[in-house]
């Protein structure tokens, strides 16, 4: 009975150090939390993909490429039918400086109490050259999950008349995401 007694009154004796170790402690346990909800997640997507899936990169880095000369040797693994190759970069071209403008349609349908879909529809027409016009096409759909939380699907299409040397004309992205929302619809009481 001496030592929880001895424990207590030494906490409110110094209230700031019991109050910023207590703060600590369920920093580091939401933290882990997210951690662990973040490393699911992205494994999840691997998980659920086919068994005959294999995604490379390279030992050195996340942000090197490998060579292209790789395609080659994996290609010849046994029970490869494709091999796919993604990778980003800045991409300019120095002699094009055309005005361009922005037409986009977009429209939400709401659907059920906590989902809704959206569409949108841009076309980035170039005002001094009309073939070098782009365009993109998405479509989404949002579910809510809780009263914070929804998973989005989303694809999106891009669609370029004269792409850059080395690019194709089209160009589609699926997405799954959760989305986090961190404010009410409600206005803030004053």
């Amino acid at each position: 009975m001496f030592v929880p007694l001895l424990v207590l009154r030494n906490a409110f004796r110094h209230r700031l150090r019991t109050t910023l170790t207590v703060v600590g402690i369920i920093v580091a346990i939401v933290a882990f939390g997210l951690l662990r909800t973040i490393v699911d997640a992205w494994y999840a997507g691997a998980n659920a993909s086919s068994s005959a899936r294999l995604v490379t990169r390279s030992s050195v880095s996340l942000v090197f490429a490998l060579p292209l000369s790789y395609a080659q040797k994996i290609r010849q693994v046994d029970g490869v039918t494709a091999v796919g190759w993604d990778h980003e970069k800045l991409s300019t071209v120095a002699d094009v400086d055309d005005p361009t403008g922005v037409l986009q349609l977009q429209s939400r349908l709401p659907f059920g109490a906590g989902g809704d879909t959206t569409q949108r529809i841009t076309f980035y027409p170039d005002l001094k050259t009309s073939d070098a016009s782009r365009a993109e096409g998405e479509v989404t759909a949002q579910a809510a999950m809780s009263a914070h939380l929804a998973l989005k699907l989303g694809y999106l299409v891009r669609y370029s008349h004269t792409p850059v040397p080395g690019f194709k004309k089209t160009d589609n992205t699926t997405t799954a995401s959760i989305v986090l929302r961190f404010r009410s619809d409600k206005p803030a009481p004053r």
